[in-house]
């Protein structure tokens, strides 16, 4: 299939042709994906055994924890590589990969690049997660036949009970919880990244379902409805993002953490559910009619990225409230500037009385990204998290290569002093530089509330631990907690090229082949200092755990929004706006809810202003000034902070 040029919006009928993807069954009779020769097979496992044992940071902990060795399995299979044949020379190499239950570190053979195997259906879970079920709550062109529409609710698949088969397919994916695996898997029922997973053995899924009362209950006699799978090209997605964008370099990829089966199901649906957003549309912010209650949309502004980013505002408790609704949908950005840009501009117009930031299902992304962007909702300053190697001597060598000693420098004395000192791992360290955390300023003054859930991965637990360490506010999750991603990703090439030559060189991977490992492990601050993510997450208490209700999937969250509302509600606020005019080299002030203002010119502090609950001030500039800080206080507790530089206003 010929690939719509990218330098354009693909038209309708381009798009049309990418979402249409191949019947399974055509994609199985097509030229089968390369075969490894025994040759090859050898060489791979060489691959996998060095990178395991050299670098893969979380080797310890998925030894102790699941009793499982990568290593010694990769050794057992050598012995049997010239007795078993294709298929299941390549299951048990998925077996592997699939028992670490990390979801960074995949194997993509040849011919399966960015595929994703879907149904024209999404499914989703509400109730408590030990007790879940299971309704549609989309279904594509291709699904709509024998009643089976959003809102039916899914009994058996394939003649199983659901919930049975949830949990079957639940042991082959990430997660180190119960319920992060069965998030997982029932994200990934209907649309499976073939990164991950073997591609379906079935050609079609007869799915047993019932309609529903109005207040929910099934009734009716069950119905049965044949689903066929078709293979669709996330790549498509990827490659219009990045159109016009800077190649990223090395150093980009390795500061990374997403999940990259979760990432390509996430784009193979919006190629299905909502193509608008890759042919430009950009949302209206004209007023719309509120739904009754708590939560129900009233406005929604307009996005330039609007795959990423989407913000509303919703109805409070009382009717005149309003409060704000940011939704961030990955943070696998193509332009980390412009997506902090955007962010930026739709937090100025969320409403001052609270904010809701939702970022369930974030697969992750560029970890300067999603730390970065913690800055803009808090006055404090920003700790980010801290990454550390695995000790072994393959890192250690890994690290003194000249290409590579710069960017490792920080870890390198203590990965020497690892080994007198026996430890398993480097002394942490950032990957984002604090001062980028902290070089703007904040920009929403409101109380905030985050929400995740089960399947919030990689960058997103990154964001959500510098959400709750930073102490910007409470974390809220749909599950027990974010989805456990602790580690930053890097592909195997990366790993390969520099280590070339040295003692420690790897083999080339076959052709076709690449590899996504884990390497550095990611560790928490602040007052979790040290505890890991990986397969741990982000946890909550149970008051912090939120159970989706039937209303929630089929009327946009409606009952989690109204939830979230009623905390915001009860939280005091503040408000500081600022109006710069350069020219005049003056600074408008309006505070509401502050009784103090302290105003710092070039770090000196110049004044604090007592003030009223409602107050205006002027700041006259000085010649030859570079920076200006505002802090306003309430009670002696820094509430609302502004940064404005000379090269952003004051010269004008």
């Amino acid at each position: 299939m010929a690939e719509p040029s990218l330098k354009r919006r693909p038209t309708p009928r381009e798009l049309q042709k990418v979402r249409a993807g191949v019947p399974i069954a055509e994609f199985r009779a097509r030229k089968p994906p390369r075969r490894l020769s025994p040759h090859e097979r050898h060489v791979l496992l060489d691959a996998l055994e060095g990178m395991f044992a050299g670098i893969y940071t979380h080797l310890p902990l998925k030894r102790a924890r699941y009793g499982f060795d990568p290593v010694q399995r990769l050794r057992i299979l050598r012995t049997q590589v010239n007795e078993l044949l294709d298929e299941a020379f390549d299951a048990e190499v998925d077996d592997i990969f699939n028992s670490l239950r990390d979801a960074h570190t995949v194997y993509e053979r040849p011919g399966y690049e960015g595929r994703v195997a879907a149904l024209p259906c999404i499914i989703e879970m509400y109730g408590h997660f030990t007790k879940p079920r299971y309704v549609v709550s989309r279904v594509g062109d291709w699904g709509r036949k024998n009643g089976f529409a959003p809102g039916v609710e899914v009994e058996t698949w394939n003649g199983v009970p659901i919930d049975r088969a949830v949990q079957r397919f639940g042991d082959q994916e990430s997660g180190g919880r119960a319920d992060s695996m069965r998030a997982f898997a029932v994200a990934s029922l209907t649309f499976r990244a073939l990164c991950l997973f073997a591609l379906p053995d079935e050609d079609e899924v007869v799915v047993g379902f019932r309609g529903v009362d109005a207040e929910g209950r099934p009734v009716g006699k069950r119905r049965y409805v044949t689903l066929p799978w078709r293979v669709l090209d996330a790549r498509f997605v990827t490659r219009f993002r990045d159109a016009g964008a800077k190649r990223r370099n090395a150093r980009t990829v390795r500061v990374r953490a997403i999940h990259p089966a979760a990432a390509a199901i996430k784009q193979a649906k919006l190629l299905m559910f909502a193509p608008e957003a890759l042919q430009g549309v950009r949302r209206s912010s004209t007023r719309r009619s509120a739904a009754a209650g708590p939560g129900g949309k009233v406005r929604e502004f307009p996005t330039g990225l609007p795959d990423f980013l989407r913000a509303w505002t919703v109805r409070g408790v009382r009717p005149e409230d309003e409060y704000g609704y940011l939704r961030i949908f990955e943070f696998d950005v193509p332009s980390v500037r412009g997506f902090l840009q955007e962010l930026r501009s739709l937090l100025a117009r969320m409403p001052p009385r609270g904010l809701i930031v939702d970022i369930r299902g974030n697969p992750g992304g560029v970890v300067v990204a999603a730390e970065m962007a913690l800055q803009f909702f808090t006055p404090k300053t920003i700790e980010p998290v801290r990454f550390s190697l695995l000790a072994t001597d393959f890192v250690r060598q890994f690290c003194r290569r000249v290409a590579n000693r710069a960017e490792y420098a920080p870890w390198i004395p203590s990965l020497e002093a690892a080994v007198r000192n026996g430890e398993q791992y480097s002394a942490p360290f950032p990957i984002t530089d604090p001062s980028r955390c902290n070089e703007a300023s904040q920009v929403y003054g409101g109380p905030v509330i985050l929400v995740a859930d089960s399947t919030t991965y990689s960058s997103g637990d990154i964001f959500s631990a510098g959400f709750v360490d930073n102490g910007i506010g409470p974390l809220v999750c749909v599950g027990a907690g974010t989805g456990a991603g602790g580690a930053s990703v890097s592909d195997y090439e990366s790993l390969r090229v520099p280590v070339a030559g040295s003692r420690v060189k790897l083999p080339r991977l076959p052709e076709g082949g690449s590899v996504l490992y884990s390497m550095l492990r990611l560790t928490r601050i602040g007052p979790h200092l040290g505890a890991p993510i990986e397969d741990v997450g982000v946890s909550v208490p149970p008051p912090r755990q939120y159970a989706m209700t039937r209303d929630d999937v089929m009327h946009a969250n409606r009952d989690l929004l109204a939830h979230c509302v009623r905390w915001l509600a009860k939280q005091p606020y503040s408000v500081m706006s600022v109006q710069r005019d350069g020219r005049r080299r003056k600074i408008e002030i309006a505070t509401q809810g502050l009784d103090q203002l302290d105003v710092r010119l070039d770090a000196r502090q110049l004044a604090s202003v007592p003030l009223r609950a409602r107050d205006t001030f002027t700041l006259d500039v000085p010649p030859g000034t570079r920076r200006v800080e505002l802090c306003g206080l309430r009670g002696g507790t820094l509430k609302q902070r502004r940064v404005i530089d000379k090269t952003s206003v004051l010269d004008g």
